[in-house]
């Protein structure tokens, strides 16, 4: 009894050895076999669902399959075909992904590929994949790391012709710059432009001159015409301004420079004086000279020095006289011309200007002869007068008061008579850009300053301009078709009295 009961317990206890040795067995044998999850890392995750794409040459990650990886490394290839796409929705919903990685050969990502992985905190890609829409949605914590191919490209810098750069590292595949070799940072700001660094229109650093500073071209200086021995340098009218033209089409007026170094006053002769543009800030473009010169004559005998002045109504009423305007002040200019008197003349326009402010073709204006305000010669003159139109004029009164005190404004000869000629169809608004108050004021003006002024009208306006007989001046019909003799018969006797005795 004994016996067998000790035998009993042995049995009892051996197979209580043996069902403890097959528990650890089990757990021993569960230890060992082979683990997807803990080779992720090294080798591709198995088990993945596959689709032939593209002719059935490639194939397309299409689900998760029977791969049970948190990890998965998508494998470059499948059953000998390279892998390059992921199928829409392939991981969509996967609660347990922790990581994914793609391999260089996908060139495309489709739609919600990745969505709604909670779980999911990285993904890792090639740099130029298509990648489609909600491709990430709904998986929240992802971040996308991109394998870049960098090239690192050294700092350059920009000069005035060529762009430059900031050192930066390159990836060619997605075309995006990044200041470090990892491709974590992207740089927007890689180019530094090209650019000159210009100082007063010029750049200091290679010569590069703008339009606007660069002279084109330059008025000539007219002919100052002849002038009597003994004529003083200060008399003889030299312009102190010329017109000068940037490359942008600018007009600029510019001060001259004059050598009277070699003017004798005291030898009669032909003088060309020579002088020179003072360009300031401009800067003249090759080719193009600074100097200019000016053409005198000096003569043993003159009849005197006048300095005259038309005052020209342009508004369209005159439409029925300026053919006939134009004929006799041409005609005037040249008889005094021919009776041998030194002459300078001035061509004011005016209409309705203070009546249409900014209306240029209503404006008082001195048509100019280039930068100078005078004509030298009859026939220059009388060129410039053919080219006068007619402007539209505003109610019957024109500015005639504000276009004889734009001629007081003029710089005459200091050994020079004066003489304004008013010509116009209608009677004069005092309207002016002066401050006069009345026509009578404005004559008295100008006689103070030794103007003397005639006017040409109609007979019925001969009153009304009666007031400028007090300078000396006269009165002369503009119906007359020759109104030319008439004027100069009046106005010669004046010019030898005051300029010539």
């Amino acid at each position: 009894m004994k016996i067998s009961r000790i035998i009993s317990l042995i049995l009892a206890l051996m197979l209580c050895v043996g069902s403890l040795v097959s528990c650890f067995d089990g757990i021993g044998g569960e230890e060992q076999k082979p683990s997807t999850e803990g080779e992720g890392a090294e080798k591709p995750s198995e088990g993945l669902d596959y689709a032939l794409i593209n002719s059935d040459e490639e194939y397309a990650v299409s689900g998760m399959g029977e791969c049970r990886d948190k990890k998965v490394i998508v494998p470059e290839e499948h059953e000998g075909k390279p892998v390059t796409e992921i199928a829409e929705r392939a991981f969509a919903g996967n609660p347990d992904i922790i990581s994914i990685k793609l391999p260089a050969t996908i060139v495309k990502v489709g739609d919600k590929a990745f969505s709604d992985c909670v779980q999911l905190e990285s993904v890792t890609m090639p740099d130029a994949v298509q990648v489609g829409t909600d491709v990430y949605r709904g998986s929240i914590n992802v971040v996308i790391n991109v394998n870049h191919n960098l090239i690192y490209v050294a700092a350059k810098e920009a000069t005035c012709e060529e762009a430059g750069n900031k050192a930066h590292y390159y990836c060619e595949a997605c075309d995006e710059y990044y200041t470090d070799k990892n491709g974590q940072n992207k740089m927007y700001d890689v180019q530094i432009p090209a650019s000159h660094n210009f100082v007063d229109g010029y750049c200091d650093k290679c010569g590069t001159v703008l339009d606007s500073v660069n002279i084109v071209s330059v008025d000539a200086v007219p002919a100052l015409g002849k002038f009597a021995l003994g004529t003083l340098e200060s008399a003889i009218g030299l312009p102190a301004e010329i017109n000068v033209y940037t490359a942008d089409g600018t007009k600029h007026q510019l001060p001259i420079s004059w050598d009277l170094s070699g003017y004798n006053k005291a030898v009669a002769g032909q003088y060309t004086i020579k002088g020179h543009v003072q360009a300031g800030k401009l800067r003249f473009a090759e080719g193009v000279s600074s100097a200019v010169e000016a053409s005198i004559e000096i003569v043993e005998y003159m009849k005197g020095t006048a300095d005259i002045v038309f005052v020209l109504d342009v508004s369209a009423s005159m439409g029925e006289y300026i053919a006939n305007v134009k004929n006799n002040l041409s005609s005037f200019a040249q008889a005094i011309e021919n009776e041998g008197v030194s002459a300078r003349w001035g061509i004011i326009t005016y209409s309705d200007y203070v009546d249409v402010p900014g209306d240029s073709k209503e404006e008082t204006q001195v048509i100019k002869n280039g930068a100078s305000d005078w004509y030298v010669t009859a026939s220059e003159a009388a060129s410039a007068i053919g080219k006068i139109q007619l402007a539209y004029g505003g109610d019957a009164p024109e500015c005639g008061v504000d276009g004889l005190l734009l001629a007081n404004t003029l710089s005459t000869r200091q050994d020079a008579r004066v003489f304004y000629i008013l010509l116009t169809d209608i009677d004069s608004k005092v309207n002016n850009h002066y401050g006069v108050g009345s026509m009578q004021e404005c004559s008295d003006i100008l006689a103070a300053n030794g103007v003397n002024v005639s006017v040409v009208c109609p007979t019925g306006y001969y009153s009304h301009y009666s007031c400028f007989t007090s300078t000396g001046g006269v009165q002369i019909n503009i119906s007359n078709d020759s109104f030319a003799t008439n004027l100069k018969d009046a106005l010669v006797p004046i010019i030898y009295e005051d300029v010539v005795n």
